[in-house]
This record gives structure tokens, C-alpha cells and sequence, in this order.
């Protein structure tokens, strides 16, 4: 009775980075700046004031990215609860999971019952595969997942 109520109660935690975002040095800002002082040339002589704009307005959303927060979360017995939104994400609300390696974490994807986001992505310590594995085979079906182009080069540069 006793290991069923800690087999009730069971939960894994971690906490994770968001975003990849590495310390731009002075260098990068010289040349980017640069480079957009080079298009907006191009722009004004090309009479393409929507790209100027365009081009602006990229810029600083580049420039003015959110610095990396750390989130922390949890595997229920209910489901995956990120400290971020205090969203649970119940368990018959998921289709599906894969855990992807990678050289400093592993990646689980989960594949969610949603109209836009159907796969959410979250990094978790190497130390914690088995157990993350074990734990969700019991309430998840696993899936076969490859990371897309647009996965490798949202993950590249931003």
C-alpha cells in the first residue's frame, strides 16, 4: 500500500534554458550594423521604402531579443507541468512522444491535440532520459520524430 501511494505521488523534475541566445560580442553589432546600414542604402537609391521598414523593423527585434530564462518542470502522474504558464498539459491531451539526443541535453517532443503547435519541444538533462522514458511509456504512446530544416535553423540562429 505503502509503494503504491509513493507510485501515486511519483514526479520528475528538471528545469530547462529557453532560447539559445549567446552573448553577441562587439564585433557581431559592428558588422550587423554595417551590413544593415548597407541594405538601407540599397533601399533609399532603390525607392523600396517597405524594405527600409521592413528591414528596420527586423533589426531590432534582432537586436532586442529577450535574454534566456530558466523554467522549471515536472512530469505528474496528471501530466507536464511548466512552471512558465502554470499550463498542465494532461496526458490524454498528448498523442505521442520522442526523445531526440543531443550533444549537451536531449530533447523531448511531445505531440500535442492543439490546432497551431502540435509538437512542444523541451530540453532536459542526458541523466534523466531513462527515467523521463520509463515514466512517460506507462501514459504516452511513443513516436518516431526528425527534427525539420525549419527546426535546425530556428534552433542555429535564434
Amino acid at each position: 500500500m505503502a509503494e503504491e501511494i509513493k507510485q501515486e505521488n511519483k514526479k520528475i523534475k528538471w528545469e530547462t534554458k529557453i532560447g539559445n541566445k549567446e552573448e553577441k560580442s562587439f564585433l557581431w553589432y559592428i558588422i550587423f550594423s554595417f551590413l544593415t546600414l548597407g541594405f538601407l542604402i540599397f533601399a533609399w537609391y532603390s525607392k523600396n521604402f517597405l524594405f527600409a521598414v521592413i528591414l528596420l523593423l527586423g533589426s531590432v527585434l534582432l537586436i532586442r531579443q529577450p535574454a534566456d530564462r530558466k523554467i522549471k518542470c515536472e512530469l505528474l502522474e496528471d501530466g507536464l507541468r511548466l512552471e512558465e504558464s502554470e499550463k498542465i498539459y494532461h496526458y490524454q491531451d498528448i498523442l505521442g512522444f520522442a526523445i531526440l539526443e543531443g550533444e549537451d541535453n536531449n530533447l523531448l517532443v511531445l505531440h500535442i491535440k492543439s490546432t497551431f503547435n502540435q509538437y512542444l519541444k523541451i530540453n532536459f538533462p542526458k541523466s534523466k532520459t531513462k527515467e523521463i522514458k520509463e515514466f512517460l511509456q506507462d501514459k504516452v504512446p511513443e513516436m518516431e520524430y526528425e527534427l525539420g530544416l525549419l527546426d535546425v535553423l530556428i534552433d542555429r540562429f535564434f
